[in-house]
């Protein structure tokens, strides 16, 4: 099922649970006593009814209609005008039910004590001003809200407690969305970055092809077996998410030898792998514009050139280490060229504030650091 049908229905749930226990309240509170009365339990429903349908109005039609639909202002005044209706209602039932009110003052028998109470009349008696009467100390009453104020309190509770739980489920839906948008969104770019590596690769390994033509036909030969394995490294094992690093390794072997067919031996190619964790996974075919990147800009035929590739594992982490001679060629303006650029847009989207990648450039090497975790 749908996870978005899961949290409409745990959402569902959470209100009848809510509801369940405020209706069910009264119920068990009368059962603690011995008089049970329905006529008292009608009237707690009769009293929660109100508050029943405020709840509903706003949680199905005001929430969903209007405030997640930019009406705020309207979804504001309509839930005033229902504060209002239900404080009309209010007082119309309590007018309908009127309730005794005690007579204010004191009772007849505290101003006017009984006959046999008052003192007789004597004549010999001393005539002076009888005492005041002290007046009885009451202690101070509790304040307590009107019963109208008290009800529109628990209703702007009750609308703010219901709001709130739908905006947190919105928000948490609007997450889940943008989670999923945001993957399928890195799914794409980095199939792009894939499917414009191989052929870029391919057109760099037939370009070198060529030009083994015309030294030795022997070598041109061999070349397309060795591009063969490449290209079936290409085509299948790059659709994996992941590959052993011990095949990353034996498709960059093949791709130097590859390489020094191409080129003579003054070029110096060099490459350690200390071999540790082969059996670790990474993304397949991370490394190859970067050394797509070290022979095209570091080899020259009339110069000192060098690539060498050293890779180490230490620390829960992969260093790579790629340095070439830097021989700019006429009309570089760069010359880190596509695939590096290529390369850190793939490790954005793969290793998001988990990678170090560093880049120096002297006059005579040029030298790319890359660190991933694995």
């Amino acid at each position: 099922m749908d996870k978005k049908k899961y949290i409409k229905q745990g959402e569902n749930l959470i209100v009848i649970i809510l509801w369940g226990v405020i209706l069910l309240t009264p119920i068990f509170l009368m059962q603690q006593n011995e008089n049970f009365q329905w006529r008292f339990l009608k009237g707690n429903w009769r009293a929660i009814l109100p508050f029943l349908i405020l709840f509903l109005l706003n949680h199905y039609l005001l929430v969903p209609q209007l405030l997640f639909k930019d009406k705020k202002r309207t979804y504001f005044l309509s839930i005033v005008a229902l504060l209002v209706l239900l404080g009309l209602t209010f007082q119309f039932n309590k007018a309908r039910n009127p309730q005794l009110k005690p007579e204010m003052g004191k009772p007849h028998s505290e101003i006017h004590p009984p006959e046999r109470e008052r003192p007789h009349h004597r004549p010999n008696q001393d005539r002076q001003r009888p005492e005041p009467p002290r007046r009885r100390t009451e202690p101070p009453r509790p304040f307590n809200f009107p019963p109208l104020f008290s009800s529109l309190l628990l209703a702007t509770l009750m609308l703010g407690f219901d709001t709130g739980l739908r905006v947190m489920v919105r928000w948490s839906q609007i997450e889940r969305d943008k989670s999923i948008l945001e993957k399928e969104n890195i799914s794409t770019q980095l199939a792009f970055l894939k499917n414009q590596l191989s052929p870029h690769f391919f057109m760099n390994t037939l370009n070198n092809i060529h030009s083994l033509m015309d030294i030795s036909t022997d070598e041109a030969k061999e070349s397309i077996i060795k591009l063969s394995r490449l290209m079936r490294h290409l085509l299948y094992d790059s659709d994996n998410d992941k590959i052993s690093i011990q095949k990353e390794v034996e498709f960059i072997n093949s791709y130097i030898e590859l390489m020094r067919l191409r080129f003579s031996e003054k070029v110096e190619i060099k490459f350690e792998w200390d071999g540790k964790i082969s059996d670790k996974l990474i993304p397949p075919l991370l490394f190859t514009s970067l050394l797509e990147n070290a022979f095209k800009h570091g080899i020259s035929y009339d110069k000192t050139s060098f690539v060498r590739i050293n890779m180490q594992y230490e620390n829960a982490h992969l260093h790579l280490i790629v340095e070439n001679s830097n021989h700019k060629k006429q009309g570089d303006k760069d010359a880190s060229g596509i695939g590096i650029v290529n390369t850190k847009k793939r490790l954005d989207l793969l290793y998001p504030h988990q990678y170090t990648f560093e880049q120096k450039e002297t006059v005579d090497v040029f030298q790319i650091k890359l660190s991933i975790p694995i």
